[in-house]
């Protein structure tokens, strides 16, 4: 989640304070295993209507524009990475690397979707 998207009209989408409580309580139900999640870029995401939003101003159209993900701009950060991650040669973890290639597996998968 973008904790500082605004929406098209210049609001914040996320209100922020203390419903930052309600994706911690998401993350709780899904260990629990009360609720589900839909795979992305990122790793896992609330489906609509798993995460509390009882008592918020939020639209369908605000939900997914909060938890939209542009895989362009995540290559561009993983590129990033992998220049940061050159600088420690062999003394880089090498679960670190592998995490960066299954980020841009996930990347590609999204942008042949």
């Amino acid at each position: 989640m973008n904790w500082f998207r605004k929406s098209a009209d210049g609001a914040w989408l996320w209100p922020g304070f203390g419903d930052n409580a309600r994706p911690i309580e998401w993350a709780l139900r899904r260990v629990a295993g009360e609720v589900g999640a839909v795979d992305s870029i990122s790793g896992r995401l609330p489906r609509p209507g798993d995460l509390n939003l009882t008592g918020l101003d939020m639209t369908h159209e605000d939900f997914a524009a909060l938890f939209a993900l542009d895989p362009d701009a995540w290559a561009g950060e993983a590129d990033l990475t992998e220049e940061y991650f050159a600088q420690f040669g062999t003394e880089l973890p090498a679960e670190l690397g592998e995490q960066l290639v299954d980020l841009r597996e996930r990347i590609e998968k999204v942008k042949q979707a």
